[in-house]
């Protein structure tokens, strides 16, 4: 099996956690930014740890260093605001709706850039594994869900949203191994961009925020954990990223079955005969690619 493979599916486990996380920040009403903050610090930590205990005291040149930290504070911005997108709307959405439309649109997006933009090839059965994997969840889409859920196309259009503003963060990994810039370098400046602009944001928004009343229960710990996870996640995705974007995006895609089956466990969120047959094809996919 393939290293880059490998990565990719490691990075659905830690993405998926990492995912159910926002679901979490959403029930148990944390100040999104707020835990932003810790867990990105407790991510800058572990791609700082990993830099030096892996690749050790390395000296790059100027201009590898200015190159890769204006990558990793471009994916910064652009997957910092989507995170505050998501949140907000998987707080009138359902996970079992919310993340199958996002995982959907996101590949898309991204299939498109990859064969166009980075003129990546695809084989016939690649292709066919691909559109599969982006048909399934569609299936989640129909008029019974507009009765359940509140204001459904509002929030649909959200998701949209929020995965266009996604779509530049999961570029650019890939433009990091196209233009031979270091990867682990580029973790490590993106981990520390996102403390650093989830702080401003904090600054920003702690004024017009100050009424509000947000719980604190277990939300160091939880940032721990969730830090964790998405340094992991970021880290195994922009290793799969060195070879086919359009394939490493559409099996990281996958990751939503985590946060869906959480979500109906520990959230009591509906799950019906449809939902569970579109979760089995979508694992039936994941093992296609494999």
């Amino acid at each position: 099996m393939e290293i880059w493979l490998l990565y990719a599916i490691a990075s659905i486990f830690f993405w998926g956690f990492f995912s159910f996380g926002m679901k979490v920040i959403a029930q148990r009403n944390y100040n999104t930014s707020y835990v932003s903050i810790l867990s990105y610090i407790v991510t800058t930590l572990c791609a700082t740890m990993y830099l030096i205990f892996w690749k050790g005291w390395f000296v790059w040149d100027q201009n590898m260093l200015y190159s890769t930290a204006l990558y990793g504070f471009l994916n910064t911005v652009f997957y910092f605001i989507s995170t505050l997108t998501r949140v907000e709307s998987l707080k009138h959405i359902d996970t079992t709706i919310f993340f199958p439309l996002y995982k959907t649109f996101l590949p898309i997006i991204i299939t498109l850039i990859s064969f166009f933009y980075f003129q990546e090839s695809l084989t016939s059965q690649e292709g066919i594994w691909i559109v599969c994997g982006l048909m399934i969840p569609l299936l989640l889409l129909n008029k019974q869900e507009n009765t359940v859920q509140k204001n459904l196309k509002l929030w649909v259009v959200l998701v949209v949203i929020t995965s266009m503003l996604a779509t530049v963060a999961w570029v650019v990994p890939k433009l990091i191994h196209t233009q031979g810039l270091d990867i682990d370098l580029f973790v490590f400046f993106g981990s520390l961009s996102w403390a650093i602009v989830a702080s401003f944001s904090y600054l920003i928004w702690k004024k017009s925020t100050a009424q509000k009343v947000y719980s604190k229960e277990w939300i160091y710990m939880f940032a721990v954990v969730l830090g964790v996870f998405q340094f992991l996640g970021f880290l195994c995705y922009s290793y799969a990223t060195q070879w086919n974007l359009a394939i490493a995006m559409t099996i990281n895609s996958f990751s939503i079955l985590i946060p869906i089956i959480l979500s109906v466990i520990f959230y009591k969120e509906e799950m019906t005969y449809k939902k569970a047959f579109v979760i089995f094809l979508s694992i039936v996919s994941v093992i296609l690619f494999i």
